[in-house]
């Protein structure tokens, strides 16, 4: 059963503008293992994208209003629709456990959900190449809700440029 985006926030009202948060893409070797690190990181792990000895990651959070306490399983499906018509399907490699928080800018309480996807090159690709322009995933009341991409544009921004940062620096 789809659902609307009118009774959650994705994943904070306060990507819509694209400027409280910086991005960042770093290559750096890892202090114990001594093997080239890639992330990007955008709003402390909002989106985040990881290259670690060749193995690709994609961590997103999705923010809904209210205080849940529902497991989301692992297996767990998120759609993107790019631009250019193509899609990206990630399925998450974890059981995502709720998160509440009080945002600062207002008194609402919201509850976070971290999704871990492994993610190919062919999908970063994608990604680069094309702005995310509609999401579906997975709904805490079951069936899944929608996310127009014009409704976040930092978050398009984030996704884009961190799969930039990974295809550049793919070895």
């Amino acid at each position: 059963m789809k659902k609307k985006f009118s009774y959650f926030v994705l994943p904070l009202v306060l990507l819509s503008s694209g400027t409280l948060f910086s991005q960042k893409c770093e290559v750096a070797k890892d202090p114990f293992t001594s093997e080239r690190t890639v992330v990007s990181n955008y709003g402390d792990k909002i989106v985040y994208f990881e290259n670690k000895a060749g193995k690709l990651k994609m961590e997103m959070v999705f923010t809904y209003a209210g205080g849940i306490d529902v497991t989301m399983a692992k297996g767990a499906e998120v759609l993107y629709k790019l631009e250019n018509e193509q899609t990206v399907k990630l399925v998450s490699v974890n059981e995502s456990l709720p998160k509440r928080i009080i945002t600062q800018a207002s008194t609402q309480l919201t509850t976070n959900y971290s999704y871990v996807f492994d993610i190919t090159v062919d999908d970063l690709k994608k990604f680069a190449a094309s702005k995310v322009v509609f999401i579906r995933f997975p709904d805490t009341k079951g069936g899944t809700s929608d996310f127009e991409g014009k409704n976040g544009k930092g978050l398009v921004k984030a996704i884009m440029k961190g799969a930039e940062c990974m295809v550049e620096n793919f070895k």
